[in-house]
């Protein structure tokens, strides 16, 4: 359970596609707007950016996810004093960039091992990781996701 009175906080939620995710921040965004109105809340949903070399993509990545960690020990600094939703962030980097990106997605762990010392991982990051069995996710596939 997420401890109010520790806000800022970060939250990651991660998932396959088509499991749950929007609807469940938008509904967690809508619980912070109405119960903690002077506390600012940003979602963030991040992607691969398309029509980009993977060589390309997986430097820009590298740069997003670095810079994803600063924001969170910005935030947990009081810099920036706001709770943050992440919509993926980078496990799902870690999976998607072999399967369908043809690049090693393990740089992530360098990145975290960068910020592993800080404060906000052990109270103020929360990983929530939706799943679900693979006969629904077929069954909701509309050919959009992989």
């Amino acid at each position: 359970m997420i401890n109010m009175d520790s806000i800022p906080f970060n939250i990651i939620i991660e998932g396959l596609d088509n499991c749950g995710k929007d609807t469940q921040i938008k509904l967690l965004h809508s619980f912070l707007v109405s119960n903690f109105p002077t506390i600012p809340n940003q979602i963030f949903h991040y992607s691969a950016v398309p029509n980009i070399s993977n060589k390309t993509l997986e430097e820009y990545s590298k740069t997003l996810y670095n810079d994803a960690f600063i924001m969170m020990k910005n935030n947990y600094e009081n810099v920036t004093y706001r709770n943050f939703i992440y919509n993926r962030l980078h496990l799902g980097e870690f999976v998607y960039s072999p399967l369908y990106r043809n690049y090693d997605g393990s740089y992530i762990f360098d990145i975290e091992k960068k910020f592993k010392d800080y404060y906000f991982f052990k109270n103020h990051l929360y990983l929530i990781v939706f799943i679900d069995n693979v006969d629904n996710l077929i069954s909701r596939d509309y050919g959009l996701s992989h």
